[in-house]
């Protein structure tokens, strides 16, 4: 028996069960209400605490309470003629004597629309009639019932019960056919999907046929994340090789030469090449960032001389000459250490340093500055004096991880925000960009330190 019809087995058992409490409750509730009906004990307490001595009516204090509590009228009247004898409260409207065909009417029913009961005193000769207020009590005739009829509630109940049982059995037949006529197109279709679905799906089969097709889809997919992944760090690798060669070559050749003619295409180059070697490596982590099985390498390094060491092999690059930096970390942070993935935070260096680079051709001051902060937590600030941003184009970076990420427009696309953003996410830390159109462009990164 595969798990839908367990459950579905499961969903009709508790639905009986749950009949059965409903049952066994609306009993338990009748009792109760039953149980707490208290009209014909107020009827005996109240006649039983009325005596007649010397032709006169005793009320005593407790028939006087329960009176006034229930807002009760009552009359005594001769159980021979039907003549009044005595009265409280009655209204103005009942009559001061009957017949018996009055009394046997209303004793069961109404008087007047009041709620009559009756008790017969055959010491005094009297009948009391006790009548509570209008709409308080339903009075009924049909206080009786049937023997034969009596005998056929079991029945009853017993066919109410089957009749619930072949109904519950139909929906579980039901459900079982319409989940195998209408799930298999979904298996079909999830088998067929590395392959590419050309045919729009209209249904679900069984949950562990599902689950096989699940997995081979979950293992497709692996394998062409695992694909992806190699084949563009076999790219980057083949391109940072040339390219390296590139890099080193221009360097020297701005070195030896002074002509100005040929630096200015030389300087433009090296600084291009830098670019590429970045987002080669952007592309690197871009594609482990998304595969969702990503496990980080974390390990524990000081904070303050990682920075430092990030920082040095950014300016020894050789390309910043109308750029200045200047590295600032507060004391107490030079014993602390913090637990990441250290080629994934240099990333983040990398491209907010970048991002500077990028958009102030110019040349900017940056300034990179650690500070401690309470609870365990660092942040590390990087904020350059440059060109700024306008608020709408803030607005839409700081809803950076909403984007998608456009590889067509790498340069503009924010990649490398993005990127960031998406490496402090998996280190649990925050990220939060202010920017003033042609004041300072500012990145904080907070993270947690240990001791």
């Amino acid at each position: 028996m595969n798990i839908f019809k367990k459950n579905i087995l499961k969903f009709i058992l508790s639905f009986m069960l749950i009949i059965l409490v409903n049952i066994v409750l609306l009993i338990a509730a009748g009792n109760y209400i039953r149980s707490q009906q208290s009209a014909t004990k107020v009827i005996e307490t109240v006649s039983s605490e009325i005596v007649l001595s010397n032709g006169d009516y005793i009320v005593s204090p407790k028939a006087k309470h329960l009176i006034d509590e229930h807002k009760l009228w009552l009359m005594i009247i001769d159980k021979n003629n039907g003549k009044e004898k005595f009265n409280i409260d009655k209204p103005k409207d009942i009559n001061n004597q009957f017949n018996f065909a009055d009394v046997v009417r209303f004793s069961r029913f109404y008087l007047k629309d009041y709620p009559i009961f009756t008790q017969i005193k055959d010491e005094d000769n009297d009948i009391y009639i006790i009548a509570f207020p209008k709409d308080s009590i339903i009075r009924y005739n049909n206080n009786y019932f049937e023997l034969n009829r009596i005998q056929i509630f079991p029945i009853i109940i017993v066919s109410i019960i089957l009749a619930n049982i072949l109904f519950c059995l139909f929906i579980y037949l039901y459900s079982i056919t319409f989940l195998n006529r209408n799930i298999n197109p979904i298996i079909n279709a999830i088998l067929k999907l590395p392959h590419g679905v050309n045919t729009q799906v209209k249904s679900v089969q069984e949950l562990n046929k599902l689950t096989l097709a699940i997995n081979s889809a979950n293992q497709k997919l692996r394998e062409n994340e695992v694909f992806k992944e190699n084949w563009i760090s076999g790219i980057a690798h083949d391109i940072k090789t040339p390219l390296s060669v590139i890099v080193s070559n221009t360097s020297l050749a701005i070195e030896k030469t002074d002509n100005e003619t040929l630096l200015n295409y030389l300087k433009p180059t090296l600084v291009e090449s830098h670019y590429i070697q970045n987002l080669l490596n952007d592309l690197n982590i871009f594609a482990r960032l998304t595969n969702e099985n990503l496990i980080l390498q974390r390990e524990i390094v000081y904070i303050v001389p990682f920075f430092k060491e990030v920082i040095i092999q950014i300016i020894n690059q050789e390309i910043w000459h109308d750029f200045n930096f200047e590295f600032t970390a507060d004391e107490s942070l030079y014993n602390k250490k913090m637990y990441v993935e250290k080629s994934l935070i240099s990333r983040i260096i990398h491209n907010l340093i970048y991002n500077s680079i990028l958009h102030n051709p110019s040349g900017c001051d940056i300034q990179i500055i650690l500070k401690h902060l309470p609870n365990n937590k660092f942040s590390i600030t990087i904020c350059d004096n440059g060109i700024g941003t306008s608020p709408d184009r803030l607005n839409n970076i700081n809803k950076i991880e909403e984007f998608n990420f456009d590889i067509s427009g790498v340069r503009r696309s924010g990649m490398g925000l993005k990127i960031s953003k998406q490496i402090v996410d998996l280190h649990s830390g925050e990220m939060f960009i202010d920017s003033q159109l042609g004041e300072y462009f500012l990145t904080t990164i907070t993270l947690d330190s240990i001791n």
